[in-house]
């Protein structure tokens, strides 16, 4: 497929999840605000649920990436938690979803090889619905910015 690309063509690519690991990150974060929650009646996929459905209801405001995701996990929180709702309740259910953009980001196999051979032929522009300053900090991070020409986001 990448042999009958036309030279010179605009290429646009993902990052999370198509050029480096990404959604782990996301589950990682569920699960430790699962456990942080600890709801008594409530099932852990019940609690999920609730989280799918306001990250489904916000992301028509608030788009979609690691700041989106943890003011979701703020309001589910807010949402379900059966104690009283602190300031440090709030602020590390907020730290879940913010630490997601201090990951490195491992590349997938192959990818720096692939980027190589496509930027040495294309002009290559990661295409996000994402925060566009997030996007360009994950793409820094793997070590891969400089085979990008620029940066596309979704309009929200």
């Amino acid at each position: 497929m990448i042999a009958g690309l036309i030279s010179g063509a605009t290429l646009l690519i993902d990052g999370d999840d198509t050029l480096w690991e990404n959604n782990v990150y996301f589950e990682e974060a569920i699960e430790a605000f699962l456990d942080y929650l600890r709801h008594s009646s409530l099932s852990r996929s019940q609690v999920r649920a609730t989280l799918d459905e306001i990250e489904r209801l916000n992301s028509r405001v608030h788009g979609y990436g690691a700041a989106a995701f943890a003011r979701n996990l703020r309001e589910t929180y807010e949402r379900l938690a059966e104690r009283r709702v602190r300031k440090d309740d709030l602020d590390y259910v907020l730290m879940l979803g913010q630490r997601i953009l201090k990951q490195d980001g491992k590349l997938l196999p192959g990818v720096a090889d692939t980027m190589g051979y496509l930027a040495g032929r294309h002009r290559v522009v990661p295409f996000t619905q994402v925060d566009r300053d997030a996007q360009l900090l994950r793409v820094k991070r793997p070590g891969i910015r400089a085979r990008f020409d620029a940066a596309v986001n979704l309009p929200q």
